[in-house]
């Protein structure tokens, strides 16, 4: 071996070493970046939180938000999860709307969540908007409570990338 080889070997093995650790540090936020999907994050009108994902265009492509809702006669309020994927009924640079509806059941209770999303810009960092969501729930078939929320609002912004 040359003189300084073993110490040269060594300062080349830490170097991949330090540029395989910076690699794995920094993948997940160069994959959204190579993916262009931007996040916003905020709150609803009950104080819940409320996230959404834009891509490079700023068309909303999915969401998520936590609602509590009124429920009809002695039942409790009950907390839904609202989510929405695209494609979605409109999105656009402007903003975006969705309305679906989604069934879970089992052998006696069944339970049908309908929901109502709008949002629009209200700067290039904010997306203001409401949701309505409906969960109705049937034992054996016949309807025994409907739960809802109309027209709550929320506000998201655009979070940094960190």
């Amino acid at each position: 071996m040359s003189a300084g080889g073993p110490s040269r070997l060594g300062e080349v093995t830490r170097l991949a070493a330090v540029a395989a650790a910076a690699v794995a540090l920094l993948a997940p936020a160069l994959a959204g970046a190579v993916k262009g999907n931007v996040r916003f994050g905020g709150d609803t009108d009950q104080g819940r939180k409320a996230k959404l994902v834009v891509d490079q265009q700023g068309r909303a492509q999915r969401g998520v938000w936590t609602v509590m809702t009124d429920c009809s006669g002695q039942y409790e309020d009950f907390r839904v999860r609202v989510q929405i994927r695209s494609p979605l009924d409109r999105a656009t640079q402007d903003g975006f709307r969705d309305v679906g509806s989604t069934t879970d059941s089992d052998d006696t209770y069944s339970v049908r969540y309908r929901h109502e999303v709008e949002g629009h810009y209200t700067s290039r960092r904010k997306i203001k908007g409401k949701l309505s969501v409906e969960a109705v729930f049937r034992r054996n078939g016949k309807k025994y409570v409907t739960c809802t929320a109309e027209g709550l609002g929320f506000a998201v912004v655009r979070l940094e990338a960190s």
